[in-house]
């Protein structure tokens, strides 16, 4: 095995040394305490089962090694260089707020299909749902727009957060509202909902379910009326099925008289 740069014992003691007096990253640390075990004993299999790791973390802390830098000896990040950049302009991300802030519900199939119709832009229903999500665009009073509105508040603060902190402590634990307070919240906001007269989605929900109703009662009436025909039918042709039987009986019973009445000729001798 071969480091980027081969160094000595002495050199990494040194190093060492360095590293806990300017109070460099414990990961640095201890990495630097592995690589001078190596060093030291020239054994890969014995500093791996030591230090419990496996050869190829051993291997890729070696070979990315730098004396010049220790900091060659942290973890690299693994969050892509270039994010993807949001392209729907501000002015179709302005429509979208308008559709879903007249129409609390109104999904993103219908709002693509409202933008072509009425602006000519065109934009997948899952780009709109990706602006709906992003901008936060959920207005009604319901449990699940709380719930969204509240995750997108924390997200906010999570960042800010984020980027006010050192590096040294981007590993701490994200703070998050007390429970209390967020039971706080849906009680109020479950409370002013039941106070309130019906809001805009009861309205725009009570259409579609008055046309279901209307379509099944219409389907029901439908089935009543055709089995209503069919017992109808049913008793037509049993009732003709007996009159023939009754006429067939009326003729053989006929028949049968007029054998029995006619006489007996003898046959001549």
């Amino acid at each position: 095995m071969r480091f980027s740069q081969t160094p000595s014992s002495h050199e990494l003691k040194l190093l060492l040394e360095k590293a806990k007096h300017d109070g460099l990253d414990p990961t640095v640390i201890e990495r630097l305490t592995v690589l001078m075990h190596y060093v030291e004993h020239r054994s890969v299999r014995e500093t791996c089962k030591q230090f419990n790791i496996s050869r190829g973390t051993f291997h890729r802390w070696a070979v990315r090694f730098d004396p010049s830098d220790l900091r060659s000896l942290l973890d690299r990040s693994h969050e892509p260089v270039n994010l993807r950049q949001p392209t729907v302009a501000p002015e179709t991300v302005e429509l979208v707020r308008r559709y879903r802030m007249q129409h609390h519900h109104i999904g993103k199939e219908k709002i693509a299909e409202l933008l072509w119709n009425e602006h000519a832009v065109e934009l997948s229903a899952s780009t709109v749902g990706r602006v709906i999500e992003r901008e936060c665009l959920y207005f009604a009073d319901t449990p699940l727009h709380w719930k969204k509105r509240i995750a997108h508040q924390w997200q906010d603060s999570g960042m800010q957060e984020h980027v006010e902190k050192p590096s040294s402590m981007l590993t701490k634990q994200k703070s998050v509202p007390k429970t209390e307070e967020i039971f706080a919240l849906q009680t109020m906001q479950g409370e002013r909902q039941m106070n309130e007269k019906p809001t805009g989605w009861k309205r725009f929900a009570w259409p579609r379910v008055r046309r279901i109703l209307v379509v099944s009662s219409v389907l029901t009436n439908i089935a009543f009326m055709a089995m209503l025909l069919g017992m109808s039918l049913f008793e037509r042709v049993e009732k003709a099925v007996q009159q023939v039987h009754t006429a067939q009986e009326i003729i053989r019973s006929t028949d049968d008289q007029s054998l029995h009445a006619a006489p007996s000729q003898a046959p001549m001798p």
